[in-house]
């Protein structure tokens, strides 16, 4: 018997296709789950995330042999490289830790395993070899498209002059005979 071989364990065959395994997530926009986030500092010493992201959903039909494949991002807590993570808050509605430890980041870890929200994916270069690269998060189901700001309804136009109420500036309507006193001529035309 083989050493940490379980009793109850039920041996089984499986096929793989060697030529499916790994690869590139193609470019596309993906529904995905959060399934792992780890601890790691950088070789200089700053504090990051090593995130997996596991394809649950795809937004385009060609892109479905993506589904159950994984995406891998690096979040770098620091002032100025922490946009990804601001990114992922922002879509995800997921309070950020404002104080950065370790441990701290070690907890925060564990509330955020499950969350589910919309990736971008692209493509890079790395060391030659073609990476998939998560470029954008976004709410779950898709980006939240901005309205385009309705103008403002404009006063309406009772006369040529563009007052609402259809007077001059002076306060007379436009085209109206001047006001006279009673047995008054009217005055003549110039």
């Amino acid at each position: 018997m083989t050493q940490g071989y379980e009793e109850n364990f039920q041996d089984f065959e499986t096929e793989i296709n060697w030529d499916e395994v790994g690869g590139i997530v193609p470019k596309g926009r993906y529904d995905a789950e959060l399934v792992q986030a780890d601890y790691q500092p950088t070789a200089a010493g700053k504090h990051t995330l090593k995130v997996r992201w596991k394809i649950g959903g795809v937004h385009d039909s060609a892109t479905e042999a993506a589904v159950n494949k994984m995406v891998f991002d690096n979040w770098v807590f620091t002032q100025e490289g922490a946009f990804k993570v601001k990114d992922f808050g922002k879509a995800s509605g997921i309070d950020l830790p404002r104080t950065i430890s370790k441990a701290i980041l070690e907890e925060w870890c564990a509330t955020i395993l499950g969350t589910q929200i919309t990736i971008d994916v692209d493509h890079r270069m790395w060391q030659g070899e073609p990476r998939s690269d998560l470029k954008k998060y976004h709410p779950l189901g898709g980006p939240i498209e901005a309205q385009p700001e309705q103008p403002e309804a404009p006063p309406p136009q009772h006369a040529k002059n563009g007052h609402a109420n259809g007077t001059s500036k002076a306060g007379v309507s436009k085209g109206a005979k001047p006001a006279t006193k009673a047995g008054a001529k009217p005055a003549a035309r110039r």
